[in-house]
């Protein structure tokens, strides 16, 4: 990809990363430095300067998020003594109950991102009880397995916070169970981000 410039305004339209920026001064000297893309500091505000940045990956790579093998065991819940809706993790395995109607249940992929904080992923279909066909429904080759559907971020009180996003439906092109569809968003009265007591 060639060099490109841009004025300090259209930052906000490239990956949120940071990168270096060479600003040429009125002396054509070379200032380098470097900006997070998600925070422009106030003194660069307004200005008509131009940046000067050169990009090595090429554009359509995508960087990868680096993740390690799950070591979690657990079961989180907005109301625990609902035992069937309660999310349960076995190291890098996980069980969900996704949707009240028509009964769905999926399996989890879980990978470990820090600390304290682990992915989820669609994983497959466990059970689902076709009640209702207006209702949705998932066929299963139709959903990514690559797409992390959650951000489980355990806290020192023992919750759990649940960054919930939604299954990603490759065919139709967008997410699905979000809101309310997702059953403990619902059970949450709608409230987002979930706090899940821990259920023993």
């Amino acid at each position: 990809m060639k060099n490109t410039y841009f004025k300090i305004t259209d930052l906000y339209e490239i990956d949120n990363k940071t990168i270096t920026l060479k600003k040429i001064n009125i002396n054509q000297k070379i200032l380098k430095c470097e900006i997070p893309i998600d925070y422009i500091p106030e003194e660069y505000e307004g200005l008509e300067s131009y940046f000067h940045y050169g990009i090595t990956d090429k554009p359509d790579k995508k960087e990868e998020t680096k993740t390690y093998p799950s070591d979690l065991k657990g079961m989180w819940g907005v109301i625990c003594q609902n035992e069937l809706t309660v999310l349960d993790i076995n190291k890098d395995k996980g069980f969900l109950s996704l949707y009240d109607f028509n009964a769905i249940y999926i399996n989890l992929k879980v990978e470990k991102l820090s600390k304290n904080e682990y992915l989820l992923k669609y994983a497959s279909l466990a059970s689902q009880e076709d009640y209702y066909k207006e209702n949705l429904r998932i066929t299963d080759e139709e959903i990514s397995k690559d797409k992390v559907i959650g951000k489980l971020i355990l806290q020192k009180n023992g919750k759990a916070e649940l960054q919930w996003i939604g299954l990603y439906n490759m065919k139709k092109q967008k997410l699905e169970f979000v809101g309310n569809d997702f059953l403990l968003i619902k059970e949450n009265g709608g409230k987002t981000p979930l706090i899940l007591e821990q259920c023993h």
